[in-house]
């Protein structure tokens, strides 16, 4: 019951920018562009697990429940490997639209559930990165390739049936909007999300929601024909200080991310869009503690590496965006 579409990688080389977190107590308004679609929302119990949080540590020490990745369990672009069993994670980066249909299942039925899609473009083709966890036998549902009238559909059907939306993101192929979204059926707090909105509607609706309790846990935006549109999913429960930051160029990511650190806040969410030629992010960062790393600008092989290297001293990745640099792909990822 569970379909996805494939998405590619490239090669590439630049230089990697680092980036580091902290702790604060700010509720920023976000910086946004873009006319309102849909509304949902769903109704849960209140008050779940606070997400934990980072301090700003680049080699930090090794967790005593690390668990090094095995062969299989970080993989860019497309693979025929088999699927190592046991592992905490598993990360899939640039693999090509055509081919993540195959992929998902596979990774499916070694009892992995999906956690975040990422959906990014290089030129013509479409390609995503993807997080895997170990099935925790929650029911789940997950669907992509969704145009906004089927993601509707979808969202209105699982909401009836008792789901609640945990993952959503938008990206586009071959210069189509579509969305990905990922449903489970587990309590939780109250939540509300929408799509396609201008950054004005978002703007007031981020707004609004903050007044009344409400922090987003994904704010992607992409823009068809270079008219941006966000979607945004919110959760309402206290978790503490949080700053959501969209439309950002590298450089003001940087720099969000140097604030972000001094109040003492991490990254835990993160995607990236096309826009005019440039590169666009959305980030969220939510107050914590712990060991953390944070990097942008990676090539495929170091982003795999650098994932390998987290996952031996106990962090996982928690955000992973692709984007283009040139011909070329890039990532941005944070672990904890």
């Amino acid at each position: 019951m569970r379909r996805w579409m494939p998405m590619a990688m490239a090669a590439l080389m630049v230089t990697t920018s680092v980036l580091t977190a902290g702790c604060g107590s700010t509720k920023d308004p976000e910086f946004t562009s873009g006319q309102p679609g849909l509304v949902g929302s769903g109704a849960g119990v209140a008050d779940v697990q606070p997400s934990s949080s980072a301090g700003a540590l680049s080699t930090p020490a090794a967790s005593a429940s690390a668990v090094p990745p095995t062969t299989g369990a970080v993989v860019s672009g497309a693979t025929t490997a088999p699927i190592p069993a046991g592992q905490p994670q598993l990360v899939r980066l640039g693999v090509p639209v055509a081919k993540w249909q195959a992929e998902f299942d596979r990774i499916v039925a070694a009892k992995y559930r999906l956690v975040h899609f990422d959906g990014y473009e290089v030129g013509s083709q479409t390609f995503v990165n993807a997080l895997f966890r170990p099935s925790d036998g929650v029911a789940w549902q997950s669907r992509s390739n969704l145009t906004a009238a089927a993601y509707q559909t979808a969202f209105d059907q699982f909401k009836t049936q008792g789901y609640r939306l945990a993952d959503v993101s938008s990206y586009l192929v071959a210069g189509q909007l579509r969305y990905a979204a990922m449903w489970r059926k587990a309590s939780g707090p109250v939540w509300v999300a929408y799509h396609g909105y201008s950054q004005s509607a978002h703007q007031t609706k981020i707004d609004a929601l903050t007044k009344e309790g409400y922090h987003p846990v994904a704010v992607s935006v992409v823009a068809p024909n270079n008219t941006p549109q966000w979607t945004a999913l919110y959760v309402k429960e206290n978790i503490g200080s949080w700053l959501a930051k969209s439309w950002l160029t590298l450089a003001e990511y940087q720099t969000q991310w140097d604030a972000a650190m001094a109040k003492g806040m991490r990254v835990s969410y993160l995607s990236a869009t096309q826009y005019a030629g440039s590169v666009r992010i959305s980030v969220i960062f939510e107050a914590g503690t712990g060991a953390y790393e944070a990097r942008f600008g990676l090539t495929a092989a170091d982003a795999a590496t650098k994932t390998g290297s987290n996952q031996s001293a106990g962090r996982l990745t928690r955000a992973v965006a692709g984007y283009a640099a040139g011909s070329s792909a890039r990532f941005a990822l944070a672990w904890s």
